[in-house]
Parts: C-alpha cells; sequence; structure tokens
C-alpha cells in the first residue's frame, strides 16, 4: 500500500476508547493491537469504521478486529494506486466464465435468472495486475435474517472483500460478511458446556445484569428496525441458540456475545447503506 496520514489518537480520546469501545475483557495489549490496527489503516472505532470483539469458542477466547466492506475499500482508496473495484452476483441461466492466464471476466446476464452461484469481483492497481476472485454463496451464505433478506448484496460484499485483501495486503482484520465460522465455534462451546454439566458439579454462574439486559432489549429492537425483521422472531433465534426459555437465563458471559454481534450486525447494516 501507499503511504498515509496515520491515525493518532489524544490521551483522553485513548481513555475513551479503553473506557467504551473496546470489550470490558480485553488485555492491554490486545487494547495496543487495536490501536496499532486503526492507526496503520486510518481507520476509526468512534464512528464503528472498526470494531474489537472477544468472545469464547472451544479453544478459549478469539479476538477479532472487525470491519466491513466499505471499511475494506476505505484502505484501498488510500493507495495512490488504486484503480477502482467492479463486482457482480452471478446466477443460473448467465454466462460466465474467467480466463485465468488473460485475467478476463466474461459475464452475461440471462435473460430468466435463476437461484444465486456466487459472486465475483476484480480489484485493479494502476501498478499491478488485476486480482479477480470467485466465491460461491453456497460456501459463504449463513442462516441470519441479514442474509436471508439482503443474499446478493451480502455475497457481493464478500467477494469485494477477498478481492481488495488480495491486491492492496491488507491483513489483521476480519471481514463482517466473512465471518460465519462464529456461529459454528458458538455450537460447539454450547455443546461443551451441556457436557461439562452433567459431567461435573454446578458452580455458581454470574448472570446478566439489568444493565446488561437493558441494552440487549435495545439493540434487539433496533436490529429489528434496520432489517425489517419480526422481533419476536429474533428473540426466538436467541432462545433457541442458547436453549433458555428467558433473556433472564442468559449468563453475562452470554449476554456479551449477543451484544456484541448485535452491535456489529447494525454497524455492518447501516455503513452499507447508501
Amino acid at each position: 500500500m501507499g503511504e498515509v496520514m496515520m491515525r493518532n489518537f489524544s490521551d483522553t480520546e485513548l481513555s475513551l476508547l479503553k473506557s467504551t469501545i473496546v470489550p470490558p475483557n480485553a488485555t492491554e495489549d490486545e487494547i495496543r493491537l487495536f490501536i496499532m490496527i486503526c492507526k496503520k489503516y486510518n481507520l476509526d472505532p468512534f464512528s464503528r469504521e472498526i470494531v474489537m470483539t472477544k468472545y469464547q469458542t472451544k479453544d478459549g477466547y478469539r479476538t477479532n478486529f472487525i470491519t466491513t466492506r466499505d471499511g475494506y475499500l476505505k484502505i484501498a482508496m488510500q493507495d495512490p494506486g488504486f484503480d477502482g473495484i467492479i463486482s457482480f452476483v452471478v446466477k443460473e441461466g448467465d454466462e460466465f466464465e474467467i480466463d485465468a492466464g488473460s485475467l478476463q471476466v466474461k459475464h452475461k446476464f440471462g435473460g430468466k435468472r435463476g437461484e444465486i452461484i456466487g459472486a465475483w469481483a476484480m480489484a485493479r492497481h494502476k501498478n499491478r495486475p488485476p486480482v479477480i476472485v470467485f466465491v460461491d454463496y453456497k460456501e459463504y451464505m449463513q442462516n441470519t435474517p441479514v442474509w436471508r433478506q439482503y443474499p446478493s448484496a451480502m455475497i457481493q460484499k464478500v467477494a469485494e472483500v477477498s478481492a481488495l485483501r488480495r491486491q492492496f495486503n491488507i491483513s489483521g482484520l476480519v471481514a463482517r460478511e466473512e465471518i460465519g465460522e462464529v456461529e459454528i465455534e458458538r455450537k460447539a462451546v454450547e455443546e461443551n458446556k451441556e457436557k461439562n454439566h452433567l459431567e461435573e458439579p454446578s458452580e455458581k454462574i454470574a448472570m446478566a445484569s439489568e444493565k446488561q439486559l437493558k441494552l440487549l432489549y435495545a439493540l434487539i429492537d433496533e436490529f429489528a428496525r434496520v432489517t425489517d425483521s419480526p422481533r419476536d422472531e429474533i428473540v426466538q433465534e436467541i432462545k433457541e441458540r442458547y436453549g433458555i426459555n428467558s433473556s433472564k437465563e442468559l449468563t453475562k458471559d452470554e449476554a456479551s456475545e449477543i451484544i456484541d454481534e448485535l452491535q456489529a450486525r447494525i454497524y455492518e447494516i447501516n455503513s452499507g447503506r447508501v
């Protein structure tokens, strides 16, 4: 990438970032790394261009620095050699071909377009060959309200992120559109919890606080609004995932997981709208 003006933080901003932006269980080293990534790519955490999440998996805690397609595009556009990006969704009935030798894409929409097959993207640089990627819809599709409502937009964003990352050597970031594996790992965690519950004596577990639940309810309302989804459907999805009958049965860690996820999803949707 070309040289860009690095984002600097005042002492007041650093204090505010630690108290309001990063997860409460983040370590000092993780916070320092987050700040380094923000500076390196000139992303503003206060406007939610980049977020930090920390959640538990079957192998322990995982920390992610998450941005969106728009974040990747902002990073790429800071390179003086940025020469644009083009992308389209491929559907059944289309004529589609990538010539790897000549780095050419041939794509013609069919008269009657069917189901989504995937999406392609080409990221161009003035001083390098273009980078072309194709992503398979079945490999990335997630059973979430956003993907169910905007499948074409989401798979197209995944293709663009992949092309931008390779062309402009962007590392250390995770795209919100790509992290479907989080759901798989969380299921594994829940299975381990159930197993441990049967094999070990029960221990006192910290439950979700009233403050957490109030924030959770507000985020559910906002997520329902921005996705135009029934609130009851979102609540039911949470209950089924965690095997509970009421939100008051959530543990402190579980509530934090849901809050982080909803905040990131709401940010992704809002930043992707024109």
